[in-house]
């Protein structure tokens, strides 16, 4: 019986099989890890190229912002801010995952 005990605890055959099953749940997270990671800095790109249409459009030549700081107006420019959300909600992509980003002027 000790024998045996012994010979199963020097026994090395079926080692690379137990080591490919430890490593292959972890090679699975750092994949998903990096799909995951992948894809935030992709939303992250699309919402910083909303966010530049929205700022540079409502400051166009043509926008109502434009034209309002052209006449030199007192208070605020509230067309302008909303002329940019306006902007950056039609330029904004539609993704299940963006669904809760609401712009604010």
């Amino acid at each position: 019986m000790l024998n045996k005990l012994r010979n199963f605890a020097l026994d090395v055959r079926g080692n690379v099989i137990m080591i490919v099953a430890l490593a292959v749940p972890v090679l699975f997270m750092f994949v998903a890890g990096a799909i995951d990671f992948g894809r935030a800095i992709g939303l992250r790109a699309e919402l910083q190229d909303s966010a530049d249409v929205a700022s540079v459009g409502s400051v166009a030549i043509n926008s109502v912002a434009y034209k309002i700081g052209q006449t030199m107006g007192s208070g605020e420019i509230t067309a302008g801010e909303a002329q940019a959300v306006s902007i950056f909600n039609s330029d904004m992509p539609t993704h299940a995952e963006l669904s809760a980003v609401t712009p604010k002027a």
